[in-house]
């Protein structure tokens, strides 16, 4: 406790506004300066936090969105005509005694 005594009264003796001198005043301003530079959530940590919170709620809202996709792709691939025609064309099945002729077409350059 004396050496913060000590250091109260050699800031005194510099010449500062009368309330800078208020031991209340320099113990809130020090708190002040902690908590914004040496704090484990100091500024520079908060504002990394909340971009990372703004990233996170847009992908998010993509990912919803595209489960919502997904969601009506799968009610539609459940009725029997269109799972049928979902498996002849993108996994080349094919019926018994049928033949599956896949036509790939040529890029241009």
């Amino acid at each position: 406790m004396s050496v913060l005594r000590k250091v109260i009264k050699q800031i005194k003796k510099i010449q500062l506004p009368k309330f800078t001198k208020n031991f209340y005043f320099m113990t809130g301003f020090a708190l002040f300066v902690w908590m914004l530079f040496f704090d484990v959530n100091d500024f520079i940590s908060q504002y990394k936090w909340k971009k990372r919170q703004d990233r996170l709620l847009k992908e998010k809202i993509y990912y919803e969105e595209l489960n919502n996709s997904l969601k009506q792709q799968m009610k539609d691939y459940t009725e029997s005509e269109n799972f049928e025609r979902f498996a002849r064309e993108k996994h080349l099945l094919q019926k018994p005694n049928e033949d599956v002729f896949v036509i790939v077409e040529e890029e241009e350059e």
